[in-house]
């Protein structure tokens, strides 16, 4: 990831934050089934509520997007 350059117009801004939320959740993806490969229940546990709040993130930025 790049650092942001500032200042942004919001809509560029909240357009870097979902590019920054979705490279989060695929890695938090990969990191869960890693976890639940190697039996790691409390890790993949762990990735899963952290996937399901970057997930609800991007939708509320890609909601903001669309108006």
């Amino acid at each position: 990831m790049e650092e942001f350059k500032s200042p942004l117009p919001q809509k560029d801004y909240v357009a870097a934050l979902i590019v920054a939320h979705e490279k989060v959740c695929d890695d938090g993806l990969r990191t869960r089934d890693a976890a639940g490969a190697a039996g790691d229940l409390q890790t993949q546990d762990l990735m899963i509520k952290r996937l399901q709040w970057h997930e609800k993130t991007l939708w509320m930025l890609k909601s903001y997007l669309k108006n």
